[in-house]
């Protein structure tokens, strides 16, 4: 049983107490969105384009299959510009590294009315 007692025993060590209290500054709220990676594809003609690539390319693997495309998603354009422009940024300071974005955020601006 020792074995085990050593292993799950809790650490008694004593609280010290001290009169000072850390001294906290209230900070500005920000808010931040993030920015959807993909977003519909909103051209009728492009929609098209699309449908009848995936109908070809799945009419090849299954003939005797129907299915019906209900979604269309592209890369967001400001996704991709704000990413290729901070990775050549972080690629200028270190050329050797290996960078992958992983989510960006918008500051949301408050508008003051007067």
């Amino acid at each position: 049983m020792s074995l085990f007692s050593r292993w799950f025993k809790k650490n008694k060590k004593k609280a010290t107490s001290t009169d000072e209290k850390p001294v906290t500054t209230p900070l500005k709220q920000v808010d931040y969105l993030a920015l959807p990676t993909y977003t519909l594809v909103t051209d009728e003609e492009e929609k098209r384009r699309v449908s009848l690539i995936a109908s070809a390319l799945a009419a090849d693997s299954h003939p005797n299959s129907q299915f019906v495309v209900k979604h269309i998603y592209q890369v967001n354009p400001a996704i991709s510009t704000i990413s290729i422009i901070a990775a050549s940024l972080a690629a200028e300071q270190y050329p050797e590294s290996k960078w992958k974005i992983k989510a960006i955020y918008e500051k949301v601006s408050e508008e003051k009315s007067c």
